[in-house]
């Protein structure tokens, strides 16, 4: 439950979908940006997937208070949140400062005021520690790591085929494909 079954863990893709996948992923870092790109595309090509993100910043204190942000966005706005996150993940290198996570919600028009309120709140620290009390539990101490299935990957898929290949093994689907050319 605690994995899958979170009210207040940010989600997309399709609610509904018969296979749910788990990122634990830091908004600092440079294997998330890179696999973000893979996972649009793999929720693009399957909307089958449920996604679920578990805000796991361990990075910095950027990365804490993006992934408060990006929590506050999902209390506050939940249909935005898939959009900030994104933008997150698309700004070039670390964040250095606060206000460079600030200026991402204003260029989306977040209203950052209430996101920086909400950010203050104590549920949404707890939930930063329970999600890290998760990856302790699941012996996770680095970011990305995907739960896919039964499956715990560690570290960013190099190629989309590589993702497609574990969603399969999830679904009980094994491709027969070559993953070295």
């Amino acid at each position: 439950d605690q994995l899958f079954r979170q009210k207040d863990d940010p989600a997309t893709g399709n609610a509904k979908g018969t296979l749910t996948i788990v990122e634990f992923v830091d908004y600092n870092c440079g294997y998330c940006k890179r696999s973000a790109p893979l996972v649009q595309a793999l929720l693009k090509k399957d909307q089958n997937i449920r996604y679920i993100y578990k805000e796991f910043p361990i990075l910095s204190d950027t990365s804490v208070y993006a992934s408060k942000a990006a929590l506050a966005v999902n209390a506050l706005f939940p249909e935005k949140y898939a959009a900030f996150h994104d933008a997150l993940m698309s700004h070039s290198g670390a964040f250095k400062t606060n206000d460079d996570i600030a200026l991402v919600a204003k260029n989306l028009g977040l209203d950052w005021d209430k996101i920086a309120e909400k950010a203050k709140d104590p549920a949404i620290e707890s939930k930063l520690v329970a999600n890290q009390e998760l990856a302790r539990t699941l012996n996770v101490t680095g970011t990305p790591a995907f739960i896919i299935g039964d499956q715990l990957i560690r570290g960013a898929p190099q190629r989309f085929e590589i993702l497609e290949v574990y969603v399969a093994q999830a679904r009980g689907k094994y491709l027969i494909t070559s993953l070295s050319e």
